[in-house]
């Protein structure tokens, strides 16, 4: 029987007596699945990491007070006319005798959170990059849903390269 290999990664073809190819469809459903859940991961960590990257290097250890001047949801509208509202967050506090106004609440955003929970008016603790006081945050630690993504992110990787390789393995063996 003529045989012709293919082999890209993990999944071979072979011709049959009348010259069609053969696909080994287990390999081959290895290799998508394990192409899927890393996707999957990655996405998911990327979705979770990027928008908190910029307060990274933000040192945020020094507790102030701060008092919210506006808590509010706006209309955003676009080209077809207002599409949906938008939070508007926006608080003031004091550091060393100079007043600042802030905005930023969670490293991942979360202002539809702050404008429920939090109407003018309200005390809270802002925390502040002594370094830099212009940055200062409400809640600097990450959420537990984004800790959640993150850490299923990391599964799903882990899982995509512990298929890849167990894929290459039974290759090999056979």
């Amino acid at each position: 029987m003529p045989q012709l290999a293919i082999n890209s990664g993990s999944c071979h073809a072979r011709l049959d007596s009348k010259g069609g190819l053969i696909f080994d469809w287990r390999q081959l459903i290895e290799a998508s699945g394990a192409l899927v859940f890393f996707g999957l991961g990655a996405w998911l960590l990327l979705a979770s990491l990027l928008p908190s990257l910029v307060h990274w290097a933000r040192d945020y250890s020094e507790a102030v007070p701060a008092q919210v001047v506006e808590s509010r949801m706006k209309r955003r509208s676009g080209p077809w006319g207002p599409l949906r509202w938008e939070p508007v967050f926006r608080y003031r506090y004091f550091h060393e005798g100079q007043l600042f106004v802030g905005s930023a609440y969670r490293p991942d955003g979360g202002l539809a959170q702050a404008v429920q929970y939090h109407p003018p008016g309200t005390m809270l603790t802002a925390y502040v990059d002594a370094q830099d006081p212009r940055f200062a945050m409400i809640w600097p630690d990450m959420s537990a849903d984004r800790l959640g993504r993150m850490l299923f992110g990391f599964l799903l990787l882990f899982a995509a390269v512990a298929s890849f390789y167990r894929s290459m393995e039974s290759e090999t063996q056979s």
